[in-house]
């Protein structure tokens, strides 16, 4: 547990000049997690020896602005493995492209785990180039290489909550669950309009960072210790209503690489909440209660989904988050009645239906409220929120729709665990060739999964359809119209997009941002060509 200050001293590093480089070392490091032990009943804390970012359990904060450019210098200190034998920043051989004659030479070609030491870098949400050193998945850094993104972010780019991560195909789920992932704020004119301003901001970098008892020690292989391998048990979803791995250990959601942060709060003061959810595999619902009546709740004022504001405070008491989602709250510290509210203890919780997480699991934070001089702090009105919303898709009249249509489906091999998941019935692929989209057309996208809701844990296999470079448009079941490029598709159930291909060709993926589904083969490559648009793209 840590005090506000520690929550202070990680906001200030957010604070960096837009020309600084960004300096991210892969290494393996020992960090302390915690997590809660059935058999006695209390937290435990546990070492855990993960591959990182610079050393930590979750990457340094970066700020930048529209216009900016994003310089990263990747290096890659892991050991060798005898898959890696590549030239720094390679990409994965094209169809019909020869790879290097090495033995067991990583082009990218398999799924499920493997090459875990070769890495990349993934601007989750960010509208920019997926070619060359830019958001390009296809880049593979393998151990003792180095490689330089240089990423521009374009002057009318949306601001907002995003994140980075790594993201190469085969290492990408146990990379992030290790905790090699950090937040990417995008500052614009939203964040200078008044109450938003003078509310105050914290961050909160969700992670589920896992591990495996009785790894091999990647330093001295004689020994063990809590880590990552090319195992997938920490990653199965719990089955015929055996628990997953990270129920049995008890293992916890942590905050900014930290375990129930403590935030103070002043009675009646507005608070602006950016939640990512930079786990592997389990949704959150997070809502903020009174540690002294759990029936009391304290509402969040949602203001932006996947960082694009959208121009409404939706009320809502608890806020549903799955892999890859980030939303934007404000928190009143008042009462129903508008008076302040009561100083306390009060309590953000994963809410979730869960009969595995006990009480002690289900805390992410405290929320200190003191009898600070009141603020007279407010929310914002719509009226003031509404200039800052993205513009919805609009058509001509003789504008013509295309469809892309996406099927999840998944097998699990009841004995031996095995997992296959399959996009419109295939595995992915890197020597099909990409879907063919157009760029400046509106496409339809509709997708589907087919798998069933499992008894005993009817989320086991939901799907979380992530597109890279353009976000979409899509209607939620409330009615609201959201921009995200996120969103869950839960089994049995049909969602609906609708995004249009602006400024960016090239390569770039589609995937369930369920990680370890990913890495298993749900994922398919589309390219975005120049081509006759039906209508002129607007500004994004």
């Amino acid at each position: 547990m840590i005090e506000e200050k520690g929550m202070q001293d990680l906001e200030s590093r957010l604070h960096k000049k837009k020309d600084e480089t960004v300096k991210l070392d892969v290494k393996y490091a020992t960090n302390t997690v915690v997590r809660f032990d059935s058999a006695t009943g209390k937290m435990v804390e546990e070492q855990v020896k993960l591959r990182s970012y610079n050393g930590k359990l979750m990457g340094p904060l970066i700020e930048r602005r529209p216009g900016d450019t994003l310089l990263v210098a990747i290096s890659n200190f892991l050991p060798h493995e005898e898959s890696e034998h590549e030239e720094p920043g390679h990409e994965a051989p094209e169809h019909g492209e020869s790879g290097h004659d090495e033995p067991g030479s990583d082009t990218g070609h398999e799924n499920g785990m493997h090459g875990l030491n070769t890495t990349n870098l993934h601007v989750h949400g960010l509208h920019v180039s997926p070619a060359g050193n830019s958001d390009n998945v296809k880049v593979q850094i393998a151990p003792g290489e180095h490689f330089h993104y240089e990423i521009k972010i374009p002057n009318d780019h949306p601001p907002g909550t995003y994140w980075y991560h790594a993201h190469k195909h085969g290492s990408t789920a146990v990379q992030v669950a290790s905790g090699m992932a950090g937040p990417l704020i995008i500052r614009g004119a939203i964040d200078e309009l008044p109450p938003i301003r003078a509310a105050k901001e914290h961050i909160f970098f969700f992670q589920e960072i896992l591990f495996r008892p009785g790894v091999k020690d990647p330093d001295d292989p004689s020994q063990v210790v809590n880590g990552l391998d090319e195992s997938d048990e920490p990653f199965r979803p719990g089955l015929e209503g055996m628990p997953s791995l990270s129920t049995r250990l008890g293992l916890r959601f942590s905050v900014n690489g930290e375990f129930e942060p403590t935030i103070h709060m002043a009675r009646g003061d507005v608070h602006r909440w950016r939640f990512l959810h930079a786990g592997a595999h389990e949704r959150l619902e997070v809502r903020l209660v009174s540690e002294d009546d759990p029936q009391k709740v304290i509402p969040q004022y949602q203001i932006a989904h996947d960082g694009i504001t959208t121009g409404r405070l939706d009320k809502v008491e608890t806020t549903e988050l799955y892999s890859g989602y980030r939303t934007d709250v404000l928190v009143h510290a008042v009462e129903k009645d508008g008076t302040p509210l009561a100083p306390g203890v009060y309590l953000l919780m994963d809410m979730k239906e869960d009969a595995d997480l006990v009480p002690e699991r289900r805390v992410l934070a405290r929320i200190v409220v003191k009898r600070w001089p009141v603020r007279h702090r407010r929310l914002p009105t719509e009226e003031e929120l509404k200039p800052h919303a993205l513009p919805p898709i609009e058509l001509d009249e003789d504008e013509k729709i295309t469809e892309q249509k996406v099927v999840f489906s998944s097998a699990i091999d009841p004995a031996t665990g095995v997992a296959t998941f399959l996009i419109n019935g295939k595995q992915f692929d890197p020597d099909d060739p990409p879907l063919q989209l157009k760029l400046g057309r509106v496409d339809r996208w509709v997708i589907t999964s087919i798998d069933p809701a499992l008894p005993g844990n009817p989320n086991a296999l939901d799907h979380t359809f992530h597109i890279h470079v353009n976000p979409f448009m899509v209607e939620m079941p409330d009615g609201k119209v959201l921009w995200k490029d996120t969103i869950v598709v839960l089994p049995q159930q049909t969602v609906k997009l609708l995004t249009r291909y602006e400024r960016y060709i090239g390569v770039f993926p589609f995937h369930c941002h369920i990680l370890f589904h990913e890495d298993h083969g749900m994922m398919q490559f589309v390219e975005v060509k120049e081509g006759e648009a039906n209508h002129a793209p607007g500004p994004h």
